[in-house]
């Protein structure tokens, strides 16, 4: 199995610094017989415990992924295994979210794609952050500006 080295992260168990794989290459897909259509889907992992930031413990999230597909599908239990894998480690949430993306464009190469985190705290405020990409040089890059420019609109539905 194949890890890709990123940054250092500190793990929950202990705060010293340790250099974090991620397992990107657990990622499969599933080939996409409608490549031809454009169509969402959305997928919502609903009760997410980790990912935790440098300065709060772990808590729930939800995390919503949306993406229009090209000639590759999610697998959901490979994409499940990937998420367990941030479980253990603490990064702030917009650096986790945008190694998701990047690792899912790059595996997935969609035509579009989005990922947002709600968390779940009580008494404290909460971070959901939102990111999203569009496949260059395609009406769905001018999409994904658009998305993010609207994105409070978008967000509450």
């Amino acid at each position: 199995m194949t890890y890709t080295k990123d940054r250092n992260l500190y793990p929950i168990q202990n705060q010293s610094r340790l250099t974090f794989y991620r397992r990107q290459s657990i990622l499969k897909s599933i080939n996409n017989q409608n490549s031809d259509t454009n169509y969402f889907v959305k997928i919502t992992y609903p009760i997410f415990f980790g990912i935790p930031s440098i300065t709060e413990p772990s808590k729930f999230y939800s995390i919503f992924i949306n993406y229009v597909p090209d000639k590759k599908l999610i697998e959901k239990e490979s994409l499940k295994q990937y998420l367990l894998s941030y479980q253990s480690y603490v990064d702030v949430h917009q650096n986790c979210i945008d190694i998701i993306l990047k690792d899912l464009v790059n595996t997935y190469n969609p035509r579009y794609m989005e990922i947002s985190f709600s968390s779940y705290h009580q008494k404290r405020f909460s971070v959901n952050p939102y990111v999203n990409y569009g496949k260059p040089e395609t009406r769905w890059e001018q999409f994904a500006e658009l998305r993010l420019t609207h994105l409070e609109s978008f967000l509450s539905n």
